[in-house]
């Protein structure tokens, strides 16, 4: 889908006649971090909870995904961090490692999934 403003026309009949209500659609833009707080100096630990800060978050906590992927050093499963609450410019996850998981792990973010 090309970046831009579109036109969504949605259709009511209304006692066998039709009457249309333009509804502008907006893409969503993709989530930007700015800054990661909550873990300690040496790493971050099972329950922890990370602040992530930026914009162009979602307020509903769900929509909001923490993605971790392996980088070299990373053992064990991947670790997931569910979002817990979230504003448009901040959201709180909860880390859940496993207890085989360790070393450095990629991290991004995909709002309503970009």
């Amino acid at each position: 889908l090309a970046q831009g403003q579109w036109t969504l026309f949605l259709w009511r009949a209304t006692q066998g006649s039709q009457n249309y209500m333009g509804l502008v659609v907006l893409p969503a833009r993709p989530p930007v971090v700015l800054a990661i707080e909550g873990c300690a100096p040496g790493g971050c630990m099972a329950e922890d909870q990370i602040t992530v800060t930026g914009y162009n978050f979602n307020r509903l906590p769900s929509a909001n995904a923490v993605i971790f992927t392996p980088t070299l050093g990373s053992q064990g499963a991947t670790p997931e961090c569910p979002c817990i609450t979230a504003t448009l410019t901040r959201f709180v996850c909860q880390l859940r490692v496993r207890a085989a998981s360790v070393g450095p792990w990629a991290l991004w973010v995909a709002v309503l999934g970009q």
